[in-house]
């Protein structure tokens, strides 16, 4: 198993169920493959990416959802960082 803070994720797939089923006490999603798992699980813990643009203050769990995030409503920050 792999610890992210308290929550655990399991290496290979319960046999019995043939799913991961999330540990964090109240959510009892389940996933049948381990990349969703795991996407799912850090939905569990804070965020970790913020917006760099001024006075946007969405945090986001992946960088990639940041990127989109920048690009869609932030050109203006995208074309400064392109610069530098």
């Amino acid at each position: 198993m792999t610890d992210i803070g308290t929550i655990r994720i399991p290496e290979e797939v319960n046999d019995d169920e043939n799913h991961f089923t999330c540990s964090v006490e109240g959510c009892e999603r389940t996933f049948r493959r381990p990349g969703d798992f795991r996407r799912h699980v850090v939905r569990h813990v804070p965020p970790k990416f913020k917006c760099i643009a001024d006075d946007c203050y969405k945090l986001f769990y992946r960088k990639d959802k940041l990127h989109e995030h920048l690009e869609q409503d932030h050109e203006d920050v995208v074309a400064r960082v392109d610069e530098s």
